[in-house]
């Protein structure tokens, strides 16, 4: 596995944050997908000693036309990833009933509740992750991804998204549960219940790529990508300033 992090400079004793696609992993070892998110971990922690290594485990449309969340039983729905690790890295799972996270290094469970509920409220979690300007990291995805620049566009203020109650029941565990009305940040649809306007995210990573904030390394394909959440931030907002609709 560390043949594909030769080059890829992550700052060490960080807060990661990763978005990884396994496919080309898994096409080019040979590895069951467990194995590669076994050791995929275990690579981050050798090369960069992180602070904390989270991996998002969005229930979004499940709990949006669903109305049930179960911190222990509800599936990711951001790929197999994803899911390997919830069922067999996780150590806590932030409450969230859209937006959860996961933790593999005993970090989340540290921080206070209220933090961990929300994850784009003022004092949710990643308002602040972004203090700590932890580091978002992408493997083997075509173009970058990071909610991140979600609460970007809520700083601005952007015409197409909007905050939404949802109405709904969180499950702690088997026996602790909760109503909840879930101020939901969303898109605008269309008559048809599709999202728009679609993002034009290869837009935004070569206006990244032009700034010099945004760190791509291919190595056997399999594409790593790594940026820093405030450089991110600082240079959405600017072209968000200039622009409100730059992201679409």
């Amino acid at each position: 596995m560390f043949e594909f992090f030769e080059n890829v400079d992550i700052p060490s004793h960080r807060i990661l944050f990763l978005h990884v696609k396994l496919r080309d992993l898994h096409a080019l070892t040979g590895k069951g997908y467990y194995q590669l998110s076994r050791e995929l971990i275990s690579t981050l922690q050798s090369l960069y000693q992180p602070v904390a290594i989270l991996v998002p485990t969005y229930t979004i449309y499940t709990f949006m036309f669903g109305g049930v969340f179960h911190s222990l039983f509800s599936k990711s729905e951001v790929g197999r990833f994803s899911e390997e690790v919830r069922c067999h890295f996780a150590q806590f799972r932030t409450p969230d009933p859209m937006f959860s996270v996961v933790d593999v290094l005993h970090y989340l469970e540290n921080l206070p509740c209220s933090v961990c509920c929300k994850m784009f409220e003022q004092e949710g979690l990643l308002h602040y992750l972004t203090e700590q300007d932890y580091i978002i990291v992408n493997i083997g995805l075509d173009v970058l991804y990071a909610t991140q620049v979600h609460l970007v566009e809520q700083s601005v203020g952007v015409d197409y998204r909007f905050e939404k109650i949802i109405e709904g029941i969180v499950y702690h565990d088997e026996y602790k549960w909760e109503k909840v009305a879930y101020p939901a940040y969303v898109r605008q649809v269309d008559q048809h219940k599709v999202s728009y306007p679609p993002y034009d995210q290869r837009k935004r990573e070569a206006y990244l790529l032009n700034h010099s904030v945004l760190n791509i390394v291919t190595n056997q394909t399999v594409k790593i990508v790594w940026i820093s959440s405030q450089a991110l931030t600082q240079t959405i907002h600017k072209a968000l300033l200039q622009d409100p609709h730059f992201l679409i």
